[in-house]
């Protein structure tokens, strides 16, 4: 097995950082190291490993020290991949997981092998060859019932929790599921909008003013959480009734595979990426069509056979397909494939 030293784009605890985690937790690889670089969204402390090393100031000193076999870099659009250049100097090999739904800012020959997470994602690479890795999601039990978790944060006992949890960003259409909210309230629905999630670095405390004073003129009930850990995350998502979460850019949507792993029946926009992470078993709606994504949220409002049945559909598919044990092993594969000098990109 390989030394492979894994960089991710900052010290926060985004969706990278967890599946960096939980990759560390299911591999048969040694992992000497994890480096945090300071660049891009991300909640709070990222920790779990002995060997964390958070914004270096010089890192190539920290890679000569450690001398991995193998660097797992995770790219987004935004971030710089400097560290290619050094990694090859030492004599490592280069595997970039690349996350955004964007071309790579990388050029193809600067890495050995790349790998991304959904099909959708490989199509925007357009490389075909690029092999294809699901996120992975590990559920964790929840820590008290439904009841006690709507009664610590103020959620109505007797009302339909709609729930979204993700970084809070106008791409992620958080002002579509409040205006959708809004329609279901004024037709007299009993409804309750939960919105929880840290806001992008990318936006200040105004935007989240913004969404509040929507939800005012909107007149609708909406309660805003902030930054959640992951218990209370967990907690929350299984007190919710169903997942509204509009959204226009996405390389997976780990927050919609979270609320699948939860039992809740998705509404979402119709894009490929979201068909395809949810096995074309969730309700879809025209991106930008507030009066759909309300009217599919009150079919499942109004059924709780369908609303039961999509989300027992959706929790089997993440359960089964996004296990984490299974990821880390296929991902672990086209490490050893790389380091043998076999890369698969």
């Amino acid at each position: 097995m390989a030394r492979v030293v894994p960089i991710v784009p900052d010290n926060g605890w985004g969706g990278i950082q967890l599946q960096v985690f939980l990759w560390t937790q299911f591999t048969r690889h040694t992992v000497p190291a994890i480096i945090a670089l300071n660049r891009s969204p991300g909640g709070g402390p990222f920790s779990g490993h002995p060997g964390l090393v958070i914004a270096p100031a010089d890192l190539q000193a920290v890679l000569k020290q450690i001398r991995p076999e193998v660097l797992f870099t995770h790219a987004l659009n935004h971030t710089e991949q400097q560290h290619h250049r050094l990694a090859r100097e030492l004599g490592a090999q280069v595997v970039t997981f690349h996350h955004c739904a964007y071309p790579p800012r990388f050029q193809r020959h600067e890495v050995d092998c790349i790998i991304t997470q959904s099909k959708a994602n490989q199509k925007i690479i357009g490389w075909p060859d690029v092999p294809v890795v699901p996120l992975a999601c590990r559920p964790l039990r929840s820590s008290c019932d439904w009841v006690e978790a709507r009664k610590c944060r103020g959620i109505p006992l007797h009302s339909f929790v709609i729930g979204r949890i993700g970084r809070l960003e106008p791409i992620k259409c958080p002002e579509d599921a409040i205006r959708a909210a809004a329609l279901m309230w004024k037709l007299g629905y009993n409804i309750s909008l939960v919105i929880g999630g840290q806001l992008s670095i990318f936006y200040d405390q105004s935007y989240l003013s913004r969404l509040e004073m929507l939800a005012i003129n909107q007149g609708v009930p909406v309660i805003f959480l902030g930054e959640l850990t992951e218990q209370e995350k967990w907690d929350l998502l299984y007190s919710f009734d169903l997942c509204l979460y509009p959204t226009r850019d996405e390389g997976y949507c780990l927050s919609i595979l979270e609320a699948m792993s939860a039992g809740l029946p998705v509404v979402t926009y119709d894009l490929p990426v979201l068909r395809e992470v949810t096995d074309d078993l969730a309700a879809y709606a025209e991106p930008g069509n507030i009066d759909q994504l309300a009217a599919h949220s009150l079919k499942l409002i109004s059924s709780n056979s369908r609303s039961g049945l999509m989300g027992d559909a959706l929790q089997q598919l993440a359960l089964e397909r996004n296990e984490p044990g299974a990821i880390a092993e296929q991902i672990d594969f086209l490490l050893e494939e790389t380091r043998l000098g076999h890369a698969i990109s």
